[in-house]
């Protein structure tokens, strides 16, 4: 892939410059926009990319936009980044990227598990994408413009975690879900014998959610262990319902 892949500079930098000109007609959206990434600096989701990388190696370059949830009263803006995007007659990076095989449950025996009990139980793991933390080799192909004042010249940033919209990302979650429960099963090994494998959580996740339903053993058991596996991941449930 490193030997074939074109950068897609021209294409990211031409699409941020539309982005700028936006911004300057939205500055309330400059500064959601802005307010997103500063948080990914901060938790270390994101870095700025090195001269030294940049001069020695050709790397990736990703355009980004907003999307916009009206309905939403907090983290109303998401910010998408286009895997898919590449310059005429060259390949994007997800047409470079594998897949990896699904590890996903089949669809409708979750579903007909989901209906079996009478309590249901649903959950999130809070931005489990950005949980898992890339390659170093690998982060120079997830390299972006941004700019933290509309009128100055932009610079690079890249991922240090894995993002959602690539190819492998969700191979790569469920991968990391496995391997967590696997090494929770070693760890409390009783627990895991009580309520994880006879409910069958582990493979009650479909990406980052998770569908259950009980009949007598009490929810805050089955929170608390999961939570658990998750934490181990560093992960966190939410959204449960």
């Amino acid at each position: 892939m490193r030997e074939v892949l074109q950068n897609n500079k021209t294409v990211a930098r031409k699409r941020f410059e539309g982005l700028v000109r936006r911004f300057k007609c939205d500055h309330e959206l400059f500064c959601e926009y802005k307010d997103v990434i500063d948080n990914y600096v901060r938790e270390g989701i994101v870095e700025r990319t090195s001269c030294d990388s940049l001069s020695d190696s050709q790397g990736f370059y990703l355009p980004h936009h907003a999307v916009i949830r009206s309905d939403k009263t907090t983290s109303r803006l998401r910010i998408v980044f286009d895997g898919s995007a590449h310059e005429d007659g060259h390949s994007s990076l997800n047409q470079s990227l594998y897949t990896g095989p699904n590890l996903h449950p089949n669809m409708l025996e979750l579903l007909l598990r989901f209906r079996k009990n009478p309590v249901a139980f649903t959950a999130d793991v809070k931005s489990a994408f950005l949980q898992i933390e890339l390659d170093l080799r690998d982060r120079e192909f997830t390299r972006f413009f941004w700019t933290d004042n509309l009128n100055n010249n932009p610079y690079v940033l890249n991922f240090t975690r894995v993002l959602f919209g690539l190819r492998p990302s969700p191979y790569l979650l469920a991968a990391t879900l496995k391997h967590h429960f696997k090494k929770y099963k070693e760890q409390y090994p009783h627990t895991f014998d009580l309520v994880i494998a006879p409910f069958m959580l582990m493979t009650s996740f479909v990406v980052e959610m998770m569908f259950r339903t009980l009949y007598v053993l009490p929810w805050s058991v089955c929170k608390y262990s999961v939570t658990r596996a998750c934490c181990c991941a560093n992960g966190e449930l939410i959204k449960t319902t």
